[in-house]
Parts: C-alpha cells; sequence; structure tokens
C-alpha cells in the first residue's frame, strides 16, 4: 500500500479555491469573545479510536542464497490497540491573540507485547512478538487571512515530530531474532484551516496539511474533519474524524535500510475548555 500523495494536494488546491472566494471569513466563537488586547486558549483532550494500515520494511536478510527485504504487514484496528493498551493519551491546545495563533497537538500510544503468528521467508512458520509505541506531535503557528460572515480561513507552518517505536521479536524454529523497525523524524508542514458557524451553537472545522517533502519523511499528509457544540461559553463538544498518513525511510542501506508506509485514520471524541 502507498499513500495517494496526490490526494490530499488535490484536496488542498480545491480547498484553497473554494476558500478565496469568500471574502473576510467571520472568526469563530472564540474569536467572535475575544478582545483586542487580550489572549484566548482553548484545552481539548480527546480518544483518537485510530486504525494502523500499511507496511514497514525492517532491513534484508539472506535467506538460502538470496537476498529479500523482511516486511510486516500493518493492520490494526482501534479494537486490537484497546484490548492490547497500556498508555493513551491526546491533547490539543490551541493559543489566539488577534489574527495570530499556535497549535499544540500530541498523540501518544503504547501497547503491550502480543504475539501474531508468521509465516518467514524459507523459514517456515513462526511467530512474531509485536510490542508497538508511537507517538505524534504537531507544532503550528496560525495566521488568520480572511473572514466573513460565512467562516474563516487560517493558513498554518510548524512542524510534526513523529517516533515510531514498535519492538518486534521474531521466533522461528531454534532461532529468536530482534528487529529493529523504529525511527523518529521531523517534518516541516504548511496548510489551511477552514472553520464555519452553522449556527450560535453548532460549528464545522475542515483542516488539511501536507509536509515532509524528503526534509524528514518523504512525505506526510493529514485531513481533520471537526462538528463542534458549544455547550457553554467555556465548554464545546467535539466529534470528528482525522487521517494523517507518512511515508518514510531510515537514512540506512542494505541490512540496516528501514521503510514505513502508514496511514492512522480514525473518529475522535474531545471535551474543549476554553479560557
Amino acid at each position: 500500500m502507498r499513500t495517494p500523495r496526490l490526494f490530499p494536494v488535490a484536496v488542498a488546491l480545491l480547498l484553497v479555491a473554494m476558500c478565496s472566494g469568500l471574502a473576510n471569513a467571520q472568526a469563530d466563537e472564540l474569536m467572535k469573545e475575544q478582545s483586542d488586547t487580550g489572549w484566548q486558549f482553548m484545552v481539548t483532550p480527546y480518544l483518537w479510536m485510530v486504525n494502523l494500515k500499511g507496511e514497514a520494511q525492517i532491513g534484508w536478510r539472506e535467506y538460502n542464497g538470496n537476498v529479500v527485504p523482511i516486511t510486516v504487514p500493518i493492520d490494526i484496528g482501534f479494537s486490537d490497540i484497546w484490548d492490547n493498551l497500556q498508555f493513551a493519551g491526546s491533547l490539543h491546545f490551541e493559543a489566539k491573540y488577534n489574527d495570530w495563533g499556535g497549535i499544540f497537538d500530541v498523540t501518544y500510544i503504547q501497547t503491550k507485547q502480543v504475539q501474531r503468528d508468521v509465516v518467514y521467508p524459507n523459514e517456515g512458520p513462526g511467530t512474531m512478538d509485536v510490542k508497538l509505541g508511537l507517538t505524534v506531535v504537531d507544532l503550528l503557528g496560525t495566521y488568520r487571512v480572511q473572514q466573513t460572515d460565512v467562516g474563516s480561513i487560517d493558513v498554518l507552518l510548524g512542524a510534526r515530530y513523529t517516533d515510531w517505536n514498535p519492538e518486534l521479536t521474531a521466533a522461528y524454529g531454534d532461532t529468536t531474532e530482534a528487529l529493529d523497525a523504529g525511527g523518529s523524524w521531523t517534518d516541516p508542514i504548511v496548510g489551511v484551516r477552514l472553520h464555519t458557524d452553522l449556527t450560535n451553537k453548532w460549528y464545522g472545522s475542515f483542516r488539511i496539511e501536507i509536509g515532509g517533502f524528503g526534509m524528514g519523511s518523504d512525505f506526510t499528509w493529514g485531513l481533520h474533519l471537526i462538528s463542534g457544540y458549544r455547550l457553554t461559553k467555556m465548554i464545546d463538544l467535539n466529534l470528528g474524524y482525522r487521517t494523517i498518513g507518512i511515508d518514510w525511510h531510515s537514512e540506512g542501506s542494505g541490512v540496516d535500510a528501514k521503510t514505513l508506509d502508514l496511514t492512522e485514520s480514525g473518529f475522535l471524541l474531545g471535551v474543549g475548555f476554553r479560557f
């Protein structure tokens, strides 16, 4: 499975074209209440019901005179993660001052070790013990470029840090081998966010970003769709869907080469606190 690079780019271009017709977009509820001289903040702990799909390559090995890549298919549903969870947490923090702002978003997942049945090239059936660790951190600056009575547009610029740290132990025959599949990297990120007030209580937000460009990963992209309800002036309820795509390869070569083609996607539930 390869990440469809042209899809997020096409959506980004379409979104920009749609947004260009909105002269002077309206600020959201937080910005409506903001004074000209004060900061506004929003902190939102949330549950991301993430599913992981893709493939990881863990170097190369020689089997019966042939050099073949060791690849591990990734197809982990949220129920699998939940059943084997050791710790998980997601937090979104946003600060705003007039048209300028910033976003800090972190997701951390750590599962306990589980065993899978695997067939190894030229070795036959065996098992693989898997312990998953994943951290994704976004740090973005925002600037509101347009606002009208229908919505608002922010441009985004910043970075995404990813730490992919699975612990894998392969066992076949009388052989047990620890496989290093992990890595960490930082990607530059650019994006745009569209916000619209549907009623005085309900609002919607759509955000897309792309990044990497060979400076961290080869390419990364993200889509965020949020529906929000203002329960009070200080508390929001959020329901949404988030997808992040990653196409990464390590700097090593030969037996040390590692690649990751991963899509993280799922619904999210959050409670936002404004102050």
